[in-house]
C-alpha cells in the first residue's frame, strides 16, 4: 500500500497490484507503475488494528 492522502481521521491508500511471499523482497514490487489508481480510505483506528494483526507489517515514512 502507498499513502496518497491524509485527513484528520483517515488515510487514503492505493494498493500494489502484486504480492510477494517474503517481506524481504518488497523492493522488487515497490515501483510506481505497480500501484493502482484506485484509492481506498481507512480510518486511523483501522490502520492501527491492521498493524496489531500483522496485516500491515511495516510503515515506511520517507
Amino acid at each position: 500500500m502507498r499513502l496518497e492522502k491524509v485527513t484528520s481521521d483517515s488515510l487514503y491508500l492505493s494498493l500494489n497490484d502484486y504480492e510477494i511471499s517474503k517481506k524481504s523482497r518488497l523492493y522488487k514490487i515497490d515501483k510506481e507503475e505497480n500501484y493502482s489508481e484506485v484509492t481506498y480510505g481507512y480510518s486511523k483506528n483501522e490502520i492501527s488494528q491492521m498493524q496489531k494483526e500483522d496485516i500491515i507489517f511495516d510503515i515506511n515514512r520517507d
